[in-house]
């Protein structure tokens, strides 16, 4: 029986494993194409740094990089928990009319991050820390993922460019859904292989 576990938990983390690093590898494939065909284009500076921001998600679940150097953690997370701002961004060149983000947007942003980065080198969980470093951070995450699915779905009717309209939905409802899952999950109590 107690083989049987061992068993288990090592084909589920060998499972883990696997998945991470196609899935980084595609990510880093992503990151090549747009800064190879698109680096002069702000749109694919943005989906480079989009699929790096991915990365740093990825590879923070990780047991090996979770239990590394605590500057390589933050690191990480601090590009994990700005993919959600990021993807916003995107979301906003590519299917919004006058993409400019106002100062007060930019504001909200960097605070989230600031706040969270906070919270991951002071590992404080009690009270109104947690709720101010965590949540609230947590929170911004969220909104802006599902901000991201309404904008797609917002302009569609109204959309005259053909292959902008096309891709509205895919690329919106798919992106915004997942990286909503993955903010989602830190307010449920999953382990990491999971997420």
């Amino acid at each position: 029986r107690h083989l049987s576990i061992h068993c288990s938990d090592t084909g589920m983390q060998l499972l883990q494993h696997a998945t991470s690093f196609m899935a980084i590898s595609q990510l880093l494939f992503m990151a090549l194409f747009y800064l190879a065909y698109y680096r002069h284009q702000l749109l694919g500076k943005l989906m480079a740094l989009y699929a790096v921001c991915l990365m740093g998600f990825i590879l923070a679940v990780l047991p090996e990089f979770d239990s590394g150097p605590r500057a390589v953690d933050i690191a990480l997370g601090i590009l994990a928990i700005t993919s959600p701002a990021l993807l916003w961004v995107i979301t906003r060149y590519l299917f919004v009319d006058e993409p400019k983000v106002a100062p007060v947007i930019w504001a909200v942003i960097v605070g989230y991050i600031l706040l969270r980065a906070i919270g991951m080198v002071v590992g404080d969980d009690s009270g109104v820390a947690y709720l101010l470093l965590f949540v609230v951070p947590q929170l911004a995450m969220l909104m802006f993922a599902c901000h991201v699915v309404y904008l797609a779905v917002l302009g569609l009717g109204s959309d005259l460019v053909e292959p902008r309209r096309k891709l509205r939905v895919p690329f919106a409802i798919t992106m915004g859904s997942i990286v909503a899952i993955i903010v989602g999950s830190g307010f449920l109590p999953l382990p990491g292989v999971w997420v």
